[in-house]
């Protein structure tokens, strides 16, 4: 295979992390990859971007040498002035005992359906279908198959493997089902609230959570049940988020009720009541009737959902909020009052000497594996990979280190980052921020 079309293979559907892969013969598996893409737009278009790339790269070692020595003093004044801005945000980070965590399901979707059919274990198994897999197990992955191939290749590989050392067999595509995944998910989103109630997840697989200040509660209080209660009263955000919806509902029933009672007494009059209509649509608007029983129909959720704040308010009480007024406004402000003093309360906590006390740095690991045990037990056995990091980017990076069903910490301080950066190939270093070149940021 030519090198420029090798290198087009490994682009269109480079390995996750080559996991699986080691002992088979990739550039083998490449061919089949390019041969099967064919002479499609998508093939072109990374053949054209290839040749871009390689162009960009000349383009920019020869302006490089034609750099007088002022110019080049100009750029290290920039690079020095970047260098300071980043050492000191580092330092800002290290003295507050910055340690972020990053969660990851191994094989995520693939791995619900095997958890619901065992059989499939020892198989190589596709969520998806002939156009496109959206995750494959690591089983299929000995076969090169992975996330974001077209199902079709991924059958040609596992047809094909004795052409790169591994026997013929035959892709098992099962079909998602989102809905299951989702709830799944939600089940290790409860879980990681626990640790960080403001924790972020951009996907039903994955979640970014801050552990700094659930890190501070647990050296104080000393164990889990304790940490928890002490970073954020759950009950309280229950009854704030409950209090929230009703606040707004009541909002919606004061712009809803008026527009009821004016389309009722409207008769069929079409001007009272404006109605949006879609010019490319060609169905007929909603009569008076249909447009009166939807205004009923979400009047009766926002008065179901103010009649909640009841509810809303015991739980508050039981908290210690002051409800007496029975106004949702000032319970609110006196909510956000005890949110603040449970914030103070945890930020007046010392800082954890992440850098150098090597018992932070451990405390630490014992709770990311404390994490992971507890959704692997609470979804049936689904195992998590995770990594840690004095940053969300390094700890990303880190996720990935010990998959599947295992976890990674990257010291903090500057020598330990570059230590670990050093010898890390080039793509799992990416932190995001480069330009690409070959699919590479």
């Amino acid at each position: 295979m030519a090198d420029n079309d090798e290198q087009v293979a490994k682009n269109l559907l480079v390995y996750a992390a080559d996991k699986g892969t080691q002992d088979v013969d990739r550039q083998k598996i490449n061919a089949i990859i390019l041969e099967m893409s064919g002479d499609s737009k998508y093939t072109n278009e990374k053949k054209e971007k290839r040749d871009n790339s390689q162009e960009w790269i000349a383009t920019a070692r020869k302006k490089l040498a034609t750099f007088d020595a002022t110019q080049r003093s100009v750029a290290r004044h920039h690079l020095t002035k970047t260098e300071a801005r980043f050492e000191k945000r580092r330092h800002e980070l290290d003295a507050a005992g910055t340690c972020c965590a990053v969660v990851d399901f191994d094989m995520f979707y693939a791995a619900v359906e095997i958890r619901d059919r065992p059989e499939l274990k020892d198989k190589p198994v596709a969520v998806g279908g002939i156009g496109m897999i959206s995750t494959a197990n690591y089983v299929a992955r000995k076969w090169g198959v992975r996330s974001a191939m077209p199902g079709f290749i991924g059958q040609a590989l596992c047809r094909r493997g004795p052409e790169f050392g591994m026997p013929k067999t035959e892709l098992v595509f099962v079909s998602p089902d989102f809905a299951k995944y989702e709830r799944v998910a939600g089940i290790a989103r409860a879980i990681f609230a626990q640790y960080d109630p403001h924790f972020r997840a951009y996907s039903a697989d994955e979640a970014y959570i801050d552990l700094t200040r659930y890190l501070r509660c647990r050296v104080a209080c000393g164990d889990h049940a304790s940490a928890r209660a002490m970073l954020a009263d759950e009950a309280l955000e229950s009854g704030a988020s409950r209090l929230a919806e009703a606040r707004e509902a009541a909002r919606r029933v004061e712009e809803l009720e008026p527009e009821l009672e004016a389309l009722r007494a409207a008769g069929d009059d079409e001007d009272v009541i404006e109605v949006e209509e879609d010019d490319d649509d060609d169905e007929p608007p909603p009569s008076r009737e249909e447009r009166i029983a939807a205004l009923e129909a979400e009047l009766a959720r926002a008065r179901s959902l103010v009649d909640d704040a009841a509810g809303a308010f015991e739980e508050l009480r039981g908290r210690g909020i002051d409800v007496s007024s029975g106004d949702m406004d000032v319970v609110a402000r006196h909510v956000k009052k005890r949110l603040a003093e449970i914030s103070a309360a945890v930020d007046a906590l010392p800082a954890l000497d992440i850098v150098a006390d090597d018992k932070a740095g451990a405390l630490a690991e014992r709770v990311l594996d404390e994490m992971r045990a507890t959704v692997r037990d609470a979804t049936g056995g689904l195992t998590l990979s995770g990594g840690l990091g004095p940053n969300f980017r390094l700890a990303k990076v880190a996720a990935d280190q010990k998959k599947p069903d295992g976890q990674f910490r990257v010291g903090a301080g500057k020598s330990a980052v570059l230590e670990f950066l050093r010898d890390l190939p080039w793509r799992a270093a990416s932190l995001r921020r480069f330009h690409r070149v070959d699919g590479v940021r």
